[in-house]
């Protein structure tokens, strides 16, 4: 029994070149493929701008039916992943190449002792205007190093 079981899925003709291998994909997790959109169908693979599927005859009627419209890379996260990826995170306007999250991970530093210097993940609002500082205000373990001062010696 495949993570895709109980999927029936048809892939768009817009995506014809990548038609056959996200089939392949889908198959082998469980999913029932078929080559044109019917009521049957639970999930419809697309790829496009809204303006694009609002004139796309097929995506209407998978509307209609209350038809999952996803990307596909939600075949390739399923694959990735070895489980159903949630839909909602691959809507059929995303690109991960232009993909940004409502959050932004900056580097920060760490609450820590005098002697000892970390950064953390800590997510910021993307476009807060929040400025962060570069790095730690304290001195780091290589300042107070006693080759600091130590000017380098003549070639040899």
């Amino acid at each position: 029994e495949g993570v895709l079981e109980g999927v029936v899925l048809c892939v768009s003709k817009k995506l014809a070149a990548q038609r056959a291998q996200l089939h392949n994909l889908a198959g082998s997790l469980g999913a029932d493929c078929h080559w044109a959109f019917d009521e049957s169908c639970t999930h419809y693979i697309y790829q496009g701008k809204a303006s694009e599927a609002s004139r796309d005859r097929e995506v209407k009627a998978a509307r209609e039916s209350e038809c999952l419209i996803v990307s596909p890379h939600w075949i390739t996260a399923c694959v990735e992943s070895s489980c159903h990826a949630d839909e909602s995170l691959y809507p059929h306007t995303y690109n991960p190449s232009m993909a940004l999250s409502g959050i932004v991970t900056h580097k920060q530093a760490a609450p820590q002792s005098r002697d000892t210097a970390a950064t953390e993940d800590v997510p910021v609002e993307a476009g807060s205007g929040t400025k962060l500082r570069a790095g730690p205000s304290h001195s780091t373990p290589a300042q107070h190093s006693p080759h600091r001062h130590q000017s380098p010696g003549p070639p040899t």
